[in-house]
């Protein structure tokens, strides 16, 4: 039997992440012909939109219309988990897991289960899951949330790209990557995989969020002193940081000590040099590096490039 057009273009919003798109093609196509599946995923678009007590009528409308789908079952778990019925979740994700017994979906819902309700260590029983299907994407992201909940950000890093090595387009992978890069204060990378998501959905809410909070974090000056950090990277000049720094510092050292240069007695040059020198010595450098940087991000070609023939 042919899908429901609504229903197909419900599941793409669902992948994109888009849940109200979704919910209004699911709407749709439960208005023209009532399915348990159209019902199932109903209940899991209402549940990121905090919307519980709805989620959970439709799965159990979901349960009602096909007592034998293992998809429905998962659906009402999930509905059931969010509104902290755990014992009606356990209940519904075993019926699914009798159905469909190595669906990993499912497998990990109960080991999500199992933490909730007895505080189970459920990444060990996670990374055997992932030896024995090392390509299962589920599994993967169960895996990354798990570290981003317990705050491993860096084993959350690796796993968050592994997943976007098996699915680069995947709106779920960039976003679950955008999040820790924003806590690993990788605010560039962060950036490029968000726009990715709005690229094909521009009106994404968290992703909207996202990046607000990397523009509330990365501020002007550090986001300039990066890009032209990079921007001597990428040319091979990763010397000339250190000597960049070296040069401002006695630059700078020298000036504002010289008594002549602003008047004053030698004795109270003196005086002031210690803390004038390490004035100079920290700040100037990070200003030049910050407005070298807002320089560069502004023009084709970075001023180093035209001064350097090497390059």
């Amino acid at each position: 039997m042919k899908r429901d057009k609504n229903l197909s273009e419900a599941w793409l919003s669902f992948n994109q992440l888009d849940y109200e798109k979704a919910t209004r093609n699911l709407k749709s196509a439960l208005d023209s012909a009532p399915s348990a599946e159209g019902h199932a995923l109903l209940a899991l678009c209402l549940i990121p939109q905090n919307r519980i007590l709805a989620a959970r009528v439709e799965a159990q409308r979901g349960v009602a219309e096909d007592r034998r789908s293992a998809f429905c079952h998962y659906a009402a778990a999930a509905a059931s988990e969010a509104g902290k019925h755990y014992d009606a979740a356990r209940r519904h994700i075993e019926l699914a897991l009798e159905l469909e017994p190595q669906t990993s979906a499912y497998q990990i819902a109960s080991l999500r289960l199992d933490r909730l309700q007895q505080g189970s260590d459920i990444l060990e029983p996670l990374k055997t899951l992932l030896s024995e299907r090392p390509n299962d994407l589920a599994v993967i992201y169960a895996l990354a949330e798990c570290y981003c909940d317990s705050s491993e950000w860096e084993q959350a890093y690796l796993y968050a790209g592994r997943a976007l090595r098996l699915e680069a387009t995947s709106q779920r992978a960039l976003m679950l990557m955008a999040r820790v890069c924003i806590q690993l204060h990788k605010y560039d990378e962060a950036r490029g995989h968000i726009f990715w998501v709005l690229g094909a959905n521009k009106d994404n809410a968290e992703a909207m969020e996202l990046l607000s909070q990397i523009e509330t974090r990365d501020k002007p000056v550090w986001r300039g002193f990066r890009m032209f950090y990079k921007k001597l990277q990428y040319h091979g000049f990763d010397a000339l940081v250190l000597a960049y720094s070296v040069l401002i510092f006695f630059a700078v050292a020298f000036g504002l000590t010289s008594p002549e240069l602003f008047g004053v007695s030698e004795s109270q040059s003196i005086d002031k040099r210690p803390f004038v020198i390490a004035f100079g010595g920290l700040v100037a450098p990070l200003v030049f590096y910050g407005a070298m940087g807002h320089f560069c991000k502004r023009k084709e070609k970075c001023w180093i490039e035209k001064l350097t023939p090497l390059i």
